[in-house]
C-alpha cells in the first residue's frame, strides 16, 4: 500500500516534523502486523541542500520513495515554484503509479489535498485518510480556507485514521470505516527505568517552543513554584532564535529560588525514549483555550505514557473523552501556579503503568485496522 507523508528517516535532512514521523512509523509498523507491505511516499521535497531521488528500505515490509530534493529558499518565487513542484509531482506519481480500487493512504496536508483529490477522481483509487487535525483551526487562514479543507476532509476520504473521537464526530459526518489512533503506541515493557544519580524528580517538557502554544511558557513558569527537590528538562528544538531566548532563561533563572532547568537539545529514536525514561513525570501544557485542542490530540502524552512516566495536563476534551483519562493528572486552572501544585501532588508511593495502558491500545488498533478491510 502506497502512504502518502512528509517523511525522512533522517533528522535534519529533509524537511520533516518528528511528531509525525514517529508516528508513521508505527502506523506503517502495524499495517505490517495485519499483513500489509508499506511504501512510503515521502512529500518532504526541501532541503538545506540538493538531494537527488532515491529510496530506502526501513525493513523487509516497509520501503520509502524519496523524490529530488530541492534546496529551500526564502524568497517568495522559490518557495511558490517549490510548492508547485512538489504538487506536480505527486499528482503525476499518483496518476501514473494507482489503479482503480487500491488503497492509498494518506496525512492529510492542506499542501497536497488539491492534487490528491483530482488525481483520485482521475485514477479511482480508494483514500485512507489519516486527518490529525484541522488546520484551519491553527492557522486560521480565511472562512473560504477552512470550507475547502472541511469539503476534502469530509467527501474525498474513503475512510479514516483519526487521533480523537472528537475529530472523528467533526469530520466523519457519514460514518464511512474509521480507526483511532492517539499517537505511537511504542514501548519496550523489559526496559527498566534509567536511574539519575542527582536524586531529583525529574520534570519533562517535549515538543513546541511557539509562544503561541504556550506550552514551554507554562512549563517553565512552573518551574518558579518548584524547589530543589525537582529539576525541569527540557527537550525539542525551534528557531534559532527562540533557541537562544530559551538558552538566556535558563542561565538567569536555573535554580535561583526554584528548581533546576536543563535544555538538552533535540533526540531521537533509543536516545529518545531512553532521555525519557530517567524523567519521573511529562509535562503536556499548552495552551487550553486555543482552538486547536478542540480536535489535535498532544502526541507527547502518548510518549511520556510509553516511557511510564506520570502525565500532568489540562483536562482538554480530547484528553478526558479518551481512554487515557484515568492515568491522566489534570490541573484545573491554566496557571503556572497550579501546574506547580499538580506536580508536587502527585504520590509516587501509589502504583502505576502507563506502559500497560499502551499496550491496550496497541492491541485495539491493530483489531480496528483488520475491520476497515483495506
Amino acid at each position: 500500500m502506497k502512504y502518502l507523508c512528509f517523511f525522512d528517516s533522517q533528522l535534519n535532512r529533509r524537511t520533516m516534523k518528528m511528531a509525525s514521523v514517529n508516528k508513521v512509523r508505527y502506523i506503517c509498523s502495524a499495517l505490517n502486523q495485519n499483513g500489509i507491505d508499506v511504501e512510503i511516499i515521502s512529500c518532504s521535497m526541501t532541503a538545506p541542500r540538493s538531494i537527488p531521488a532515491q529510496t530506502e528500505r526501513l525493513n523487509e515490509h516497509t520501503s520509502v520513495k524519496y523524490f529530488k530534493t530541492a534546496k529551500a529558499s526564502k524568497s517568495k518565487p522559490a518557495k511558490l515554484w517549490q510548492l508547485l513542484r512538489r504538487n506536480l509531482t505527486i499528482f503525476f506519481f499518483l496518476l501514473f503509479n494507482t489503479k482503480k480500487g487500491e488503497t492509498v493512504a494518506c496525512y492529510h496536508s492542506l499542501i497536497n489535498m488539491r492534487c490528491v483529490s483530482l488525481a483520485k477522481k482521475l485514477r479511482g483509487f480508494r483514500l485512507l485518510l489519516e486527518a490529525e487535525e484541522i488546520y484551519n483551526d491553527v492557522f486560521e487562514r480565511s472562512p473560504s480556507s477552512r470550507r475547502t479543507e472541511m469539503k476534502y476532509l469530509q467527501k474525498c476520504a474513503d475512510m479514516y485514521l483519526f487521533p480523537t473521537d472528537v475529530l472523528a464526530r467533526k469530520i466523519n459526518i457519514d460514518s464511512k470505516p474509521q480507526a483511532i489512533v492517539y499517537g505511537a503506541y511504542e514501548f519496550d515493557g523489559g526496559a527498566a527505568k534509567r536511574r539519575v544519580s542527582d536524586g531529583k524528580i525529574r520534570v519533562a517538557y517535549t515538543g513546541s517552543f511557539d509562544p503561541n502554544k504556550g506550552g514551554l511558557s507554562n512549563a517553565l513558569g512552573a518551574a518558579r513554584f518548584l524547589d530543589s527537590r525537582y529539576s525541569l528538562n527540557i527537550l525539542g528544538t525551534d528557531t534559532p532564535d527562540r533557541v537562544e531566548t530559551l538558552k538566556r532563561y535558563i542561565s538567569e533563572h536555573s535554580g535561583k529560588d526554584s528548581c533546576e532547568i536543563r535544555y538538552d537539545g533535540v533526540k531521537k529514536g533509543k536516545d529518545y525514549t531512553d532521555w525519557l525514561r530517567g524523567c519521573d513525570i511529562g509535562l503536556s501544557t499548552q495552551n487550553p483555550e486555543a482552538s486547536f485542542n478542540e480536535t489535535s490530540f498532544p502526541s507527547k502524552v502518548i510518549s511520556y505514557l510509553s516511557c511510564n512516566l506520570r502525565v500532568v495536563a489540562y483536562p482538554i476534551q480530547v484528553l478526558t473523552e479518551s481512554e487515557l483519562n484515568e492515568a491522566l493528572f489534570f490541573y484545573r486552572e491554566n496557571t503556572p501556579q497550579a501546574i506547580a501544585d499538580a506536580v508536587k501532588d502527585i504520590d509516587f508511593s501509589l502504583p502505576y503503568d502507563g506502559e500497560s495502558l499502551i499496550a491496550r491500545l496497541d492491541a485495539s488498533f491493530q483489531s480496528q485496522l483488520k475491520n476497515l478491510n483495506i
